[in-house]
């Protein structure tokens, strides 16, 4: 509670700074971590939410990057969530996609 209760202050802190730019990849990465939170937490409806925030967020700023190792990782959370909810085809598809970004990204840069 007390993780969560710290990334919520800080999330409304960054859409009051963003508030001009809601697509920053900071506000992404602390919807990210709070929906991570979530998962842990056992609340998938706000963990589902906060990762569709990150990736709306990441697809935004990297848009003429769409094969980018921050939206794979956001995929593979969403489709974690998903598998979780028993929404299998969903999250079958998501680990699908992130898996490609993912492919893309380390034959680009192997190392």
């Amino acid at each position: 509670e007390e993780a969560a209760a710290h990334y919520e202050r800080v999330r409304r802190l960054e859409e009051i700074t963003y508030m001009e730019e809601p697509d920053r990849p900071e506000l992404a990465a602390t919807n990210s971590n709070l929906a991570g939170v979530y998962e842990a937490q056992g609340r998938l409806s706000e963990a589902q939410e906060g990762y569709e925030r990150a990736l709306l967020a990441y697809e935004c700023f990297h848009f003429e990057q769409s094969d980018h190792p921050d939206v794979a990782t956001v995929l593979h959370h969403l489709a974690g969530v998903h598998e979780a909810q028993g929404r299998l085809d969903e999250a079958g598809e998501g680990y699908a996609m992130a898996l490609r970004i993912k492919e893309v990204v380390y034959k680009e840069q192997p190392d």
